[in-house]
Formats: structure tokens, sequence, C-alpha cells
């Protein structure tokens, strides 16, 4: 919703240019998540057994919000031209990974393998 908003606003006022910037902003956060996805996420959904405290929804969201946040803050700490405006996107990392964690803690019995 925040990049459709964005995207019409200023499309009226900088013309073209700004759908190719947003396309390249998008493919850049696409790499962004999937990278994360797929490097931390998955191992720690599927090498954290079923029974350890970390899955109670309470303690997996907190997890979720301060990873998603410190990950966000240290890719602005990196890419310096971002470092003054990453305070709302630090915000909105750290809503998405508690998300992604409740999301996770709750359906963990029905996407993970039960072992023997």
């Amino acid at each position: 919703m925040i990049f459709f908003f964005s995207w019409n606003h200023s499309h009226r006022e900088q013309g073209a240019d700004s759908v190719q910037f947003y396309l390249f902003l998008g493919g850049i956060a696409g790499c962004f998540i999937f990278l994360t996805w797929i490097i931390v996420l998955v191992p720690l959904y599927l090498l954290i057994p079923l029974d350890s405290f970390l899955w109670k929804w309470p303690v997996c969201s907190i997890c979720g919000v301060l990873s998603g946040g410190v990950i966000m803050s240290v890719y602005g700490r990196i890419t310096v031209s971002l470092a003054n405006q990453m305070d709302p996107l630090v915000i909105l990392a750290a809503m998405v990974g508690g998300m992604t964690c409740l999301f996770g803690s709750l359906t963990r019995n029905h996407f993970q393998l039960t072992r023997p």
C-alpha cells in the first residue's frame, strides 16, 4: 500500500522516470527480502525443534520484531545514501518481522515435518 501511494504521488509530480525508479527499488527490495528469507528464515524454521520455547508466539513475535529492526538498521548503515531516511523503514521492517514470526509460530505444526 505504501508503494502504490508513493508511486501515485511521485508519478504525478516527476513523470515517467519515477516508474523506472520504483521498478528498480522493487527489484532491490525483492533481492533483499528473498536473500534474508532463504539464508536466515528457512534454516531457522527447519532447524529449531517444535518443542522449543522459541516457538511460543509472544517470544517468537518479539524475536521477529527485534531481528527485522536490526536487519534493516544494519542495511541502512551499510547504504550511506539512505541512512538519514531509515527510521520509517526500520519501523516497517520490525512490523513485518513480527508478523512473519507470529505467522510462523502459529502455523509451525502445519508446515514442519515431525521427526521420529
